[in-house]
Protein backbone atom coordinates (compact mmCIF):
# COMPACT_ATOMS: atom_id res chain seq x y z
CA UNK A 1 0.00 0.00 0.00
CA UNK A 2 2.81 2.21 1.16
CA UNK A 3 4.49 1.61 -2.51
CA UNK A 4 1.13 2.58 -4.44
CA UNK A 5 0.68 5.58 -2.35
CA UNK A 6 4.20 6.49 -3.42
CA UNK A 7 3.93 6.08 -6.71
CA UNK A 8 0.75 8.13 -7.11
CA UNK A 9 2.33 11.24 -5.22
CA UNK A 10 5.39 10.85 -7.43
CA UNK A 11 3.55 10.84 -10.65
CA UNK A 12 1.18 13.90 -9.28
CA UNK A 13 4.27 15.89 -7.99
CA UNK A 14 6.88 15.25 -10.57
CA UNK A 15 4.82 14.24 -13.52
CA UNK A 16 7.43 12.02 -14.75
CA UNK A 17 7.29 8.32 -15.49
CA UNK A 18 8.90 5.54 -17.80
CA UNK A 19 7.16 6.21 -20.62
CA UNK A 20 8.65 9.84 -21.02
CA UNK A 21 11.82 8.46 -19.86
CA UNK A 22 12.13 11.62 -17.31
CA UNK A 23 12.28 14.36 -19.65
CA UNK A 24 14.38 12.81 -22.05
CA UNK A 25 13.90 12.55 -25.54
CA UNK A 26 15.23 9.75 -28.28
CA UNK A 27 16.66 11.82 -30.90
CA UNK A 28 16.84 8.66 -33.03
CA UNK A 29 13.58 7.10 -32.91
CA UNK A 30 10.23 8.20 -32.29
CA UNK A 31 7.31 6.56 -30.33
CA UNK A 32 3.72 5.68 -32.46
CA UNK A 33 1.18 3.69 -31.27
CA UNK A 34 1.09 0.44 -32.15
CA UNK A 35 -1.87 -1.52 -34.60
CA UNK A 36 -3.63 -4.88 -34.06
CA UNK A 37 -3.61 -6.74 -37.13
CA UNK A 38 -6.86 -5.71 -37.63
CA UNK A 39 -5.36 -1.98 -38.02
CA UNK A 40 -7.18 -0.66 -35.14
CA UNK A 41 -4.17 1.21 -32.80
CA UNK A 42 -3.68 -0.46 -29.50
CA UNK A 43 -2.80 1.16 -26.09
CA UNK A 44 1.10 0.36 -26.64
CA UNK A 45 3.43 2.51 -28.78
CA UNK A 46 6.42 1.35 -30.48
CA UNK A 47 9.44 2.73 -31.66
CA UNK A 48 10.76 3.36 -35.11
CA UNK A 49 13.40 5.28 -36.65
CA UNK A 50 12.76 8.89 -37.42
CA UNK A 51 12.25 10.17 -40.85
CA UNK A 52 14.11 12.35 -42.78
CA UNK A 53 13.13 16.06 -42.62
CA UNK A 54 11.23 17.60 -45.52
CA UNK A 55 13.05 19.87 -47.37
CA UNK A 56 16.23 18.30 -48.04
CA UNK A 57 17.98 16.43 -51.11
CA UNK A 58 18.57 13.19 -51.60
CA UNK A 59 22.73 14.00 -51.09
CA UNK A 60 22.20 15.58 -48.16
CA UNK A 61 19.57 12.70 -46.93
CA UNK A 62 22.11 10.10 -47.21
CA UNK A 63 25.09 12.27 -45.51
CA UNK A 64 22.44 13.04 -42.76
CA UNK A 65 21.71 9.32 -42.20
CA UNK A 66 25.41 8.48 -42.14
CA UNK A 67 26.44 10.91 -39.87
CA UNK A 68 23.60 9.92 -37.48
CA UNK A 69 24.19 5.66 -37.85
CA UNK A 70 27.90 6.82 -35.84
CA UNK A 71 27.01 9.44 -33.86
CA UNK A 72 24.24 6.73 -32.49
CA UNK A 73 27.08 3.98 -32.10
CA UNK A 74 29.58 6.19 -30.79
CA UNK A 75 27.02 7.92 -28.11
CA UNK A 76 24.17 5.40 -27.05
CA UNK A 77 24.53 2.07 -28.93
CA UNK A 78 24.71 -0.36 -25.41
CA UNK A 79 22.31 0.26 -22.67
CA UNK A 80 23.33 -1.33 -19.12
CA UNK A 81 20.79 -1.33 -16.03
CA UNK A 82 19.40 1.64 -18.43
CA UNK A 83 22.40 4.06 -19.18
CA UNK A 84 23.10 4.41 -22.32
CA UNK A 85 26.89 4.28 -23.84
CA UNK A 86 28.55 4.25 -26.95
CA UNK A 87 31.93 3.29 -28.12
CA UNK A 88 33.02 6.38 -27.54
CA UNK A 89 32.83 5.38 -23.86
CA UNK A 90 34.15 1.97 -24.17
CA UNK A 91 37.34 2.70 -26.13
CA UNK A 92 38.09 5.67 -24.01
CA UNK A 93 38.77 4.16 -20.98
CA UNK A 94 42.51 3.17 -22.36
CA UNK A 95 44.53 5.84 -21.64
CA UNK A 96 46.25 7.88 -23.78
CA UNK A 97 45.34 6.10 -26.85
CA UNK A 98 41.88 5.43 -25.89
CA UNK A 99 41.66 9.39 -26.13
CA UNK A 100 43.31 9.41 -29.48
CA UNK A 101 41.02 7.14 -31.09
CA UNK A 102 37.99 8.91 -29.79
CA UNK A 103 39.32 11.71 -31.50
CA UNK A 104 40.07 10.08 -34.77
CA UNK A 105 36.27 8.52 -34.32
CA UNK A 106 35.12 12.21 -34.04
CA UNK A 107 36.75 13.61 -36.78
CA UNK A 108 35.12 10.90 -39.05
CA UNK A 109 31.64 12.23 -38.07
CA UNK A 110 32.84 15.65 -38.30
CA UNK A 111 34.31 14.63 -42.17
CA UNK A 112 31.19 13.17 -43.18
CA UNK A 113 28.88 16.26 -42.15
CA UNK A 114 31.32 18.40 -44.21
CA UNK A 115 29.91 16.28 -47.23
CA UNK A 116 26.39 18.33 -47.20
CA UNK A 117 26.04 20.91 -50.29
CA UNK A 118 26.84 24.25 -49.86
CA UNK A 119 29.39 23.20 -46.44
CA UNK A 120 28.85 23.46 -43.16
CA UNK A 121 28.53 27.03 -41.74
CA UNK A 122 31.15 28.74 -40.06
CA UNK A 123 29.39 28.60 -36.37
CA UNK A 124 28.79 24.84 -36.39
CA UNK A 125 32.25 24.19 -37.69
CA UNK A 126 33.67 26.18 -34.96
CA UNK A 127 31.51 24.43 -32.59
CA UNK A 128 32.07 21.05 -33.94
CA UNK A 129 35.68 21.91 -33.43
CA UNK A 130 35.79 23.00 -29.99
CA UNK A 131 33.49 20.14 -28.98
CA UNK A 132 36.23 18.09 -30.10
CA UNK A 133 39.30 19.11 -28.45
CA UNK A 134 37.25 19.81 -25.22
CA UNK A 135 36.54 16.01 -25.31
CA UNK A 136 40.19 15.04 -26.15
CA UNK A 137 41.51 17.46 -23.09
CA UNK A 138 38.98 16.43 -20.77
CA UNK A 139 39.59 12.48 -21.96
CA UNK A 140 43.35 12.95 -21.01
CA UNK A 141 42.65 13.68 -17.00
CA UNK A 142 42.49 10.13 -15.32
CA UNK A 143 39.66 9.66 -13.51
Amino acid sequence: MTSMLAKYISKKLLGESLENNFGTEDPYFESVPATKLNSKPSKKMKKVRKALPLGISEHDGKVLMKVKRRAYRLDSLFNCCGIRFGWSSVIGIIPGLGDALDVFMAMMVYRTCQQVEGGLPAAVHSQMMFNIVIDFFIGLVPF
